[in-house]
């Protein structure tokens, strides 16, 4: 999982934007005008900007009365021979805590992770098929496989159900794909029979 750590400040004139990551050291602090921060903000509208030749791109996410500005650092670096470099970050900031550093001018330090892409699952109603499935090791390799590879969904809830044999029931919170099935196929692989379970929507 990636973390940026951000350090929001406001002068009076001018709002900056800091950045720090493992990866990547310190950039900033990235400066943008009162008047496109509050456009970003306050308005649906993608706001773009720019301080000595990198670029932001600010957007408002509204969601369950905790809209979170998001924002996307292109930093730049321009070289002799005219060739150019850099890295772009990307973070979601709780506009509340936009709105007071711009109110009592007080910095304010945040620390970004991002999203797991891994889906949460939930198996509480499947223990059944759970514990056959343990007592054997080809259909338990199978299943962690499963468990590893098959949900890649950013910011999701997966509810696994007992279904038929060692097969499984689905529905996720996000309601795309509403449901489905986890299911327990026999393939062949290089002359060898293996198992794999499978998503089917």
């Amino acid at each position: 999982m990636t973390s940026l750590l951000l350090k929001l400040s406001f002068d009076g004139d001018f709002f900056s934007f800091s950045t720090y990551s493992r990866d990547h050291g310190h950039h900033g602090g990235f400066l943008v005008s009162p008047d496109a921060l509050k456009l970003a903000t306050e308005t649906d509208k993608t706001v773009f900007d720019k301080d000595c030749g990198s670029f932001i791109e600010m957007r408002t996410l509204r969601s369950g009365g905790c809209d979170h500005l998001s924002v996307r650092f292109t930093w730049l670096n321009t070289f002799a021979d005219g060739s150019v470099c850099g890295i772009q970050q990307s973070a979601k900031i709780p506009v509340h805590l936009v709105q007071h550093v711009l109110v009592t001018r007080q910095p304010v330090k945040y620390l970004y992770h991002e999203p797991a892409v891994q889906a949460r699952i939930d198996a509480s109603h499947a223990g059944k098929t759970i514990r056959q499935i343990l007592t054997s090791p080809r259909k338990r390799r199978a299943l962690c496989k499963a468990m590893r590879d098959s949900f890649l969904w950013v910011d999701e809830t997966v509810n696994l159900f007992n279904d038929y044999g060692d097969s499984f029931y689905f529905t996720t919170e996000s309601g795309f794909p509403s449901n489905g099935g986890l299911i327990l196929f026999e393939n062949t692989y290089d002359g060898h029979k293996g198992l794999c379970y499978q998503v089917c929507t």
